[in-house]
């Protein structure tokens, strides 16, 4: 990944992961989880499964908050009324500073043991304040929705077992999450940035001339 990153002079990176390719490669595609939360962690952009607009939506705002952004899947629990962000990486200093979360280095999940190499599992800060985002650059959009991050484990016994071995739950109004949701324009990744910056990215959004879709205000 530095190499390619040296010889295309560029400064952020995603690759294919995660996935099967059965044609040429027999087998599940090495994860990436270890390089991509070190990259994040050291202040390059980073994420799996070629997902350029999450990329870009990571970049932009390591650039406005100065923080790095946690990509993942995208799940909304209305009974519990907490939305779920999971992915196998995750930078270890979520507030953009000299601070680290504790982790420990686990296998890939869904594959049997020692199959599709390692990853991470980030116990991330509970009880703060975090901004969901994604970026569109197809449609000239950004999503945007704020929430509190609370302990999984308060919902399911077998939280660090299910998925994804990273995960967040950020309590916040479901309801409208799910009145606004739009998988089409937005897919089904977001990242989170721990702070409260909805009002940085509604001034991108206007430099840059992309509508705002405020996911969690119900129209």
């Amino acid at each position: 990944m530095k190499r390619l990153m040296k010889k295309y002079r560029c400064d952020a990176i995603t690759t294919e992961g995660y996935g099967v390719f059965a044609d040429y490669y027999k087998g599940p595609i090495q994860s990436q989880g270890l390089p991509s939360s070190q990259f994040c962690t050291d202040g390059i952009v980073a994420t799996s499964e070629t997902l350029i607009d999450s990329l870009i939506t990571q970049q932009l705002g390591l650039y406005i908050t100065g923080r790095p952004g946690f990509n993942g899947d995208y799940l909304i629990d209305s009974h519990n009324n907490i939305a779920i962000i999971g992915r196998c990486e995750c930078p270890f200093n979520p507030y953009g500073d000299e601070r680290r979360c504790p982790y420990i280095i686990r296998n890939l999940p869904r594959w049997k043991k020692n199959e599709g190499g390692a990853c991470v599992q980030v116990d991330l800060p509970v009880d703060e304040t975090v901004t969901v985002v994604k970026i569109s650059v197809h449609d000239k959009k950004i999503s945007i929705f704020t929430g509190k991050t609370v302990s999984g484990k308060e919902f399911f016994d077998e939280w660090d077992d299910l998925a994804c071995r990273t995960k967040i739950a950020i309590k916040t109004d479901t309801k409208a999450l799910i009145k606004n949701i739009d998988s089409k324009t937005f897919g089904i990744h977001r990242v989170v940035f721990y702070g409260d910056f909805r009002e940085k990215f509604k001034d991108l959004a206007t430099l840059i001339g992309f509508e705002v879709v405020e996911e969690d205000i119900e129209k």
